[in-house]
């Protein structure tokens, strides 16, 4: 390989590898599936990839707020609180848990089946 073809397959490669660089950097969140997440709207929390969405919800007292679990894996909401002030237990890929929040204050919850999880907040005013 002479020094003209050298350069030609270097070019090629810093092409190649700028353009896989740029096409990882620039995807949208997405599932294992390849599709867009979808986003909670109103006074909804979505668990999904393992994650609470959104990690912190900012209410009014007498709101009522609705867990969709969208994985696969069961997971559960449950409040730090000892006791618990409310505890979905655990439910399955599409179920939801619903509780309203009748005082103020500042509310932490978890999964219990993933204790790795970061834990989620509502913020009641």
């Amino acid at each position: 390989m002479n020094k003209s073809e050298k350069q030609v397959l270097f070019a090629v490669v810093v092409i190649a590898f700028t353009a896989l660089l740029f096409l990882s950097c620039s995807k949208k969140s997405t599932s294992s599936g390849g599709t867009t997440l979808p986003q909670p709207t109103g006074n909804n929390i979505f668990i999904q990839n393992f994650a609470f969405t959104p990690l912190q919800k900012n209410i009014a007292v007498g709101t009522t707020i609705t867990w969709t679990n969208k994985d696969v894996d069961g997971h559960s909401a449950t409040s730090d609180a000892q006791p618990p002030l409310f505890d979905s237990g655990t439910f399955g890929q599409n179920q939801t848990f619903s509780h309203t929040f009748n005082t103020a204050g500042t509310f932490d919850y978890h999964c219990t089946p993933h204790p790795a999880m970061q834990h989620g907040r509502i913020v009641v005013q």
